[in-house]
C-alpha cells in the first residue's frame, strides 16, 4: 500500500499550486471507496467519533477535538492516532468563552503523526485577546521539537486508571513497550501511581462542573420579569 503524505506535505503541494484542496478531498474519497466499495463517503459536519474515524481512515490528516477527561487521548488510542492534550491556555478559547473548567478542558486535535499535531499547535497557539490567563511562551516552534534530542528525561509511568476501570490488555502492552523503549533510549523510567484522595478529587470535579451551569440573570425592564 502506498503511504499517504502527511498534512504538512499536502499543505505544501496546495501552496505551490500543484494540487487543489478539492482534489485532495476527492482523492481521499476514492481511497476510502477502494478499501470498501460499500462505503458511501459524505463530507459534512461531524461529531467527535466521526471526526476521529475520518482521520484514522485517511480522509483527513487531522481533526478537531477537545479534551477535559480524555476526549482527545482516548479516541486517539482507540484509532491508532496521535492525541496530545496541550497544557491549559495553550490554545485560546475566544474572548466570549475564555475558559472551560478552570483549564481542565482544552482545544486541539487528533492527528496522524506527532509532526502534524505540532505544526497545527504552532498555527493555533496563543495567547490571544480576551484570554483570562495564558501559558508560558514556547522556546521554539513545536514542529522543531519533533526529533530534537530532549536530553535524559525522568518519566513516571502508571497503568492504573483513576476511576479504577480495568485496563485493556493491548493498552497495558503498549504502555509497557513504550516504557521499555524510553529506558533503552537512556531515560529514567519509574513505575509509580498518583497519590491523592479519590473522593475529594471526584467531589471537586463535580463542583467544578456544576459551577459552569450558572448564568447571569437578565431582567426585561418593560415586563420586570426574569
Amino acid at each position: 500500500m502506498t503511504a499517504t503524505p502527511g498534512a504538512t506535505a499536502l499543505a505544501h503541494l496546495v501552496r505551490r499550486g500543484e494540487v487543489t484542496a478539492v482534489e485532495l478531498v476527492e482523492a481521499a474519497i476514492e481511497r476510502i471507496e477502494r478499501l470498501n466499495p460499500a462505503l458511501n463517503t459524505v463530507i459534512t459536519r461531524m461529531d467527535g467519533q466521526a471526526r476521529t474515524a475520518a482521520a484514522a481512515a485517511g480522509i483527513v490528516p487531522m481533526a478537531y477535538a477537545n479534551d477535559g477527561g480524555g476526549s482527545i487521548r482516548i479516541p486517539a488510542s482507540c484509532c491508532g492516532l496521535f492525541g496530545l492534550k496541550p497544557t491549559r491556555a495553550r490554545n485560546p478559547m475566544d474572548p466570549g468563552y475564555g475558559d472551560a473548567g478552570s483549564g481542565l478542558a482544552v482545544e486541539h486535535a487528533v492527528a496522524r503523526s506527532d509532526r502534524e499535531s505540532a505544526a497545527l499547535l504552532d498555527a493555533t497557539s496563543g495567547p490571544a485577546p480576551g484570554d483570562p490567563y495564558y501559558a508560558p511562551p514556547k522556546e521554539r516552534p513545536y514542529v522543531e521539537e519533533v526529533g530534537r534530542d530532549p536530553g535524559q528525561l525522568h518519566i513516571a509511568v502508571s497503568t492504573r486508571a483513576l476511576t479504577g476501570a480495568k485496563i485493556h490488555p493491548e493498552c497495558q502492552t503498549a504502555v509497557e513497550a513504550t516504557a521499555k523503549l524510553c529506558e533503552d533510549l537512556g531515560h529514567i523510567v519509574e513505575w509509580t501511581e498518583p497519590r491523592f484522595d479519590k473522593t475529594s478529587y471526584l467531589d471537586g470535579l463535580c463542583l467544578l462542573g456544576y459551577s459552569r451551569l450558572g448564568r447571569p440573570l437578565s431582567v426585561d425592564p418593560q415586563r420586570r420579569s426574569v
